[in-house]
């Protein structure tokens, strides 16, 4: 077995620490000018009828492919949740993505709740 050499130790240590730290910036350079893509749900900020049992989502994301990935309807509510990709950090664009929702029945007098955040989402005709 092989002692360690307590006297090259320490020499070796500020070699690591900056090797530690090179990379951390890199990585946050990366983060800063390219940006970083997270999936997940996206809160419903509004929304237009688009149709007899339809309507367009808007939610806050660009060019984030936003699906619907879950409808409850009841007699008083329509609960939608949204999943996209969302661009955080780099030169993102300020822009906002769409999604179609096609109903089993009109909304009519049944509240639009975003599920996300819980709230009713105002609908224009």
């Amino acid at each position: 077995m092989h002692a360690i050499d307590r006297a090259r130790v320490p020499k070796v240590l500020p070699f690591l620490a900056v090797g530690v730290v090179a990379l951390i910036a890199v990585g946050l350079v990366l983060v800063v000018t390219r940006g970083i893509d997270l999936r997940g749900e996206a809160k419903i900020v509004s929304a237009v009828g688009s149709g007899a049992n339809a309507l367009q989502l808007v939610v806050p994301t660009c060019g984030g492919s936003p699906v619907v990935e879950r409808v409850e309807e009841d007699t008083s509510e329509v609960r939608v949740t949204v999943v996209s990709t969302r661009h955080l950090g780099g030169h993102g664009q300020d822009c906002r993505d769409v999604v179609d929702l096609s109903l089993t029945a009109a909304l009519g007098d049944r509240r639009l709740v975003d599920a996300v955040s819980g709230r009713a989402v105002k609908v224009t005709p």
